[in-house]
């Protein structure tokens, strides 16, 4: 595989990228000691960089991913009337939860949406590390009527014309 590739370290709860598939991480463990690594493609689209991890704290964290798309981009040429020429480049997912989503992004994203039921939209609140392009949010409770707990999730960045 040809990367590159970003990885969830569990028990030290960090993000790191490895930019080929001979890249390497060293991690001493002394007697007793251990830990999970995630490991993700990264997708690239343009400037944007994109890898979804899932719930950073459960340890088989990628098996919340019910399904991932590819980066999509797309232009607005004009709203109301007025030439805009904005550029959107989206990551759309499913994953169960809830719980603290993380995956990897450059730059950060504008916004993050969440399919919140009955065809109603809602913006999550996100967190996200300049240095390692690590972006975390919380992903909700469903209702007690959601026959299962998969949200439709899409991270959103927007470049200026």
């Amino acid at each position: 595989l040809d990367g590159p590739f970003v990885v969830w370290l569990h028990q030290s709860s960090t993000l790191e990228v490895l930019t080929s598939g001979k890249s390497h991480i060293e991690t001493p463990l002394n007697h007793r000691e251990w830990e999970i690594f995630t490991i993700a493609p990264i997708q690239s689209n343009g400037d944007v960089r994109w890898g979804p991890i899932g719930l950073a704290d459960m340890m088989n964290s990628g098996g919340a991913l019910v399904q991932t798309g590819k980066l999509e981009e797309s232009t607005t040429l004009s709203r109301e009337g007025e030439d805009v020429g904005l550029t959107t480049t989206t990551a759309e997912f499913s994953s169960r939860g809830p719980g603290r989503f993380v995956a990897y992004a450059q730059p950060a994203p504008s916004r993050i949406l969440i399919d919140g039921g009955c065809s109603i939209v809602t913006e999550l609140p996100f967190s996200h590390n300049e240095e390692n392009g690590e972006l975390t949010f919380m992903l909700p409770n469903k209702d007690q009527e959601a026959q299962d707990n998969v949200h439709q999730v899409t991270v959103v960045w927007d470049s200026p014309p």
